[in-house]
């Protein structure tokens, strides 16, 4: 009895170590096909990816001479060789606005499209004054109200600001306000493909009959 016990064993083990191959094998097949079916995100590497986007999320200080979000914006647009494009609600940063004119002054196209309920208020009629006086052109009424902050430089870079390009957001000039929101986030994605797309959806919103300037 006990040799019929220990011959069997063997067997017993064999069968068990099958199933789990099994077991595992299978498991790693459904992953896949979950994989594929979107219902599972890819693994991700560490190692960078040839072709792949580089996406940054960048916290820096409002304000300060080496690394606040005004600063970092501005080497942005400055950096610009081909086109800026700019989508804003708002848009009476005086920092930003002077870049953006030495870019065009530069021969770089700069397109900016900005939202309709902004430019019918006194400050949006005083902006575009300036821009008038500062011999700015490209500049057109959005055809729908849009809460968006967007720059695309040469259609590769894509900045996403959560603060409005507005003097008092990007150049506080009392303690309070710093104290109100000392930080500012940008999304930076670096990838030419998803650049030209964005671009290309904003200038459909880019017609002749809502060009201001």
């Amino acid at each position: 009895m006990s040799n019929q016990i220990s011959s069997s064993l063997p067997i017993n083990i064999f069968w068990r170590v099958l199933i789990f191959i099994g077991l595992i094998l299978g498991a790693w097949v459904v992953e896949q096909q979950l994989v594929k079916l979107g219902k599972l995100p890819a693994a991700v590497s560490s190692a960078p990816q040839k072709g792949a986007s580089a996406v940054q999320f960048v916290k820096l200080p409002r304000f300060g001479q080496d690394s606040s979000v005004l600063d970092y914006i501005n080497t942005q647009i400055a950096s610009a060789k081909q086109e800026v494009l700019v989508a804003a609600r708002v848009l009476n940063s005086a920092s930003i606005l002077k870049n953006l004119r030495d870019r065009e002054t530069a021969g770089v196209p700069v397109f900016m499209l900005l939202s309709p309920d902004w430019l019918s208020t006194k400050t949006g009629t005083d902006v575009i004054s300036v821009m008038q006086q500062s011999q700015m052109s490209g500049i057109y009424k959005d055809t729908m109200v849009s809460g968006s902050y967007i720059i695309i430089i040469d259609e590769k870079t894509v900045i996403i600001s959560d603060l409005p390009f507005t003097k008092r957001a990007m150049e506080p000039s009392d303690e309070a306000s710093i104290r109100a929101s000392a930080w500012g986030y940008l999304t930076v994605i670096d990838d030419p493909a998803f650049a030209k797309g964005l671009a290309g959806s904003i200038k459909m919103r880019i017609q002749e009959q809502n060009k201001i300037l």
